[in-house]
């Protein structure tokens, strides 16, 4: 089947040139999970990046103090995972969780090194946009500090 369609819609994808997102749609491998079903556990490895296409999913940390803290839910058309194609030593930060029954695409960080090593041009394109997506995400993170930041300030 040809994820293309589902890819554009992604925002980490969104300027993938015609070609490549075509190459990087045939890396992607289509997973059901079922509501209450756990995606992975904060602390465990792998080297997987999720696009949800269909349902949603919540990922939340271990607090001192609390058993879970809700840090995001992640709807269609979104992807989480991402920092796991950036750093082989990468532990995941969160567990995810689907809320729903939910349609992934998941995408492995071992597919995309073999298709890069083989197309010099995919590589390039699929991890500018990985690094793109990266800073985007680390710039909304940065400001939400600030926020953060100001709100404890005027307390």
């Amino acid at each position: 089947m040809d994820h293309s369609r589902t890819l554009r819609r992604i925002g980490l994808f969104k300027l993938m040139p015609d070609q490549e997102l075509a190459k990087l749609a045939a890396l992607m491998k289509p997973v059901k999970c079922r509501q209450g079903e756990e995606v992975f556990q904060e602390g465990s490895s792998d080297d997987r990046l999720f696009v949800v296409v269909l349902g949603s999913v919540r990922a939340t940390r271990r607090v001192e103090g609390s058993e879970e803290a809700p840090v995001a839910t992640i709807g269609s058309d979104s992807y989480f995972g991402e920092l796991s194609l950036a750093s082989v030593e990468h532990k995941r930060s969160a567990t995810v969780t689907a809320l729903e029954d939910s349609d992934l695409l998941v995408l492995s960080g071992s597919d995309v090194d073999a298709a890069a090593e083989k197309d010099p041009t995919f590589a390039y394109h699929f991890y500018k946009a990985l690094a793109q997506g990266i800073a985007l995400r680390l710039r909304a993170a940065a400001g939400d500090v600030a926020i953060m930041k100001s709100l404890n300030a005027a307390r």
